[in-house]
């Protein structure tokens, strides 16, 4: 599967797993999704990636301080070369 087909569909599960807990800046989880965003090849699938996420953010108000711990463990491993080398888990990404 090409990389860039695999980061935006990474991208996508981002912003379906943790729109729902990424609704304030400074939020570990919005920290995470812009790592992950930042990943994407081009500028414009980044801006689009975050248009999404933040977008999906914005709908929800609230969320756990036991998401927000995740969030901060995960940026603790999640980097551009993880994903590249399919290590999905480390951003909290599954590969299905």
């Amino acid at each position: 599967m090409p990389q860039t087909f695999k980061r935006r569909r990474n991208a996508w599960l981002l912003a379906l797993l943790l729109g729902p807990v990424a609704p304030a800046c400074g939020d570990p989880c919005r920290d995470l999704s812009d790592t992950i965003c930042n990943c994407m090849p081009s500028r414009t699938e980044q801006q689009a990636c975050r248009k999404r996420v933040h977008g999906l953010a914005a709908q929800n108000a609230t969320h756990e301080q036991k998401d927000r711990q995740i969030c901060d463990d995960l940026l603790q491993s999640c980097t551009c070369e993880a994903l590249a080398q399919g290590n999905f888990a480390a951003c909290g990404l599954s590969q299905d």
